[in-house]
């Protein structure tokens, strides 16, 4: 007789459509044991035009929905007032009954305040931590939203079964911030694998030809917000007149205006790797804050695949990648490694065989192995 399968509610912090990360990988791998039943936050800020997927899934045991909250904290006119009653009233009709399911899976603390009303005694909660929610640029510049995060961040702590977290660093901090010493499994972020061929359609060939003729391609692919390092890469260009970036991502924040800088917009997941092999060298070039010391970079396992030069800030969570990257920490260093791979003085600095050997080891696939233990 086959065994029933489990039930997961995941509830998730980010619009499904967004670029793809930790939440939507764990999401899809847990359908292949359990029915998972994704319900999405979705996005007041964020623009239809930086939302790619559909909310339709490609695996049979993953059904996908979103829900409206009201950010009355955000909002001057009604932060101060009691207005959690409003949203607990919304989701009662977008959300299901909790007692349907096995586990419930969180993936921010700000959904806490949301759903703590219909979580019951006998619920398992599963929450994985995969950034410092309180780092953000919202609840820096908001007492209101920090403390109501750092309060739904405690209770998170202290009643879910079991807690997961991206990075060692983020690990610490978050049981120091809490004053708690419990359990918590660091599970890193990964790579998921392209196809075996690079995607040629017309898309690419445009790209291609938007592409073709610059001398030296230095390429981020990722979200662009106030912890790029646009001086480091400014400094470069200056330095180098061959070198041009060019960026893939959703932005936030103004680009510069350059001629040499290239910003291509959003791009699909599927078109990532062939993108990447139009570079002559992959950068990471985030200013270090303490937000982006909880951060384990998907990027930089992905950059490893292709077998190319590298340049990444350093900080904790990038020295596991020391036998695969280029370090920078002053825009002088970022300027002398570009010059040196442009002056052929540098490659990569590792064979392609051993840098596809590491990132065949760090897949979502080996991740969700380790975190499949918790709940068996």
């Amino acid at each position: 007789m086959m065994k029933e399968r489990k039930k997961i509610l995941y509830l998730m912090h980010v619009p499904w459509g967004w670029i793809k990360q930790r939440p939507h990988f764990f999401a899809e791998l847990l359908s292949t044991d359990y029915n998972v039943d994704l319900y999405y936050k979705k996005s007041t800020i964020v623009s239809k035009k930086n939302l790619l997927t559909t909310t339709e899934s490609d695996f049979l045991n993953l059904k996908i929905k979103g829900f409206r909250y009201l950010p009355f904290e955000q909002i001057p006119i009604f932060k101060y007032l009691p207005c959690g009653w409003i949203n607990t009233l919304l989701l009662l009709f977008q959300l299901p009954s909790f007692k349907k399911y096995d586990y419930i899976w969180i993936t921010s603390p700000l959904l806490y305040s949301m759903i703590h009303p219909f979580i019951r005694r006998d619920s398992r909660i599963i929450y994985d931590c995969m950034d410092d929610a309180l780092e953000f640029p919202a609840p820096k510049s908001n007492k209101i939203l920090y403390n109501k995060l750092l309060n739904n961040e405690v209770k998170l702590l202290e009643t879910s079964n079991y807690v997961i977290c991206s990075a060692g660093y983020l690990k610490n901090k978050i049981l120091n911030r809490a004053g708690l010493n419990r359990e918590i499994l660091v599970v890193n972020n990964a790579i998921a694998l392209p196809e075996e061929k690079l995607i040629v359609d017309h898309r690419i060939i445009q790209m291609q030809e938007e592409l073709k003729g610059i001398p030296f391609i230095l390429m981020y692919i990722g979200a662009i917000s106030e912890w790029f390092d646009f001086e480091s890469v400014l400094y470069s260009l200056d330095n180098n007149p061959d070198a041009h970036l060019v960026l893939f991502g959703p932005s936030d924040v103004t680009i510069p205006d350059h001629e040499r800088i290239h910003y291509m917009g959003t791009i699909e997941r599927k078109y990532i790797f062939t993108v990447m092999s139009f570079a002559h060298a992959l950068i990471m070039p985030f200013k270090i804050n303490e937000l982006i010391r909880s951060v384990n970079p998907v990027k930089i396992y992905e950059y490893i695949y292709t077998a190319k030069p590298i340049i990444v800030s350093k900080y904790e969570e990038t020295l596991k990648f020391s036998n695969y990257v280029y370090y920078y920490t002053e825009k002088e260093e970022f300027t002398v490694h570009v010059s040196d791979l442009i002056a052929g003085r540098k490659q990569s600095s590792n064979t392609k065989d051993r840098m596809k050997e590491f990132a065949l080891s760090n897949t979502w696939d080996a991740r969700y192995k380790l975190l499949h233990t918790l709940f068996q």
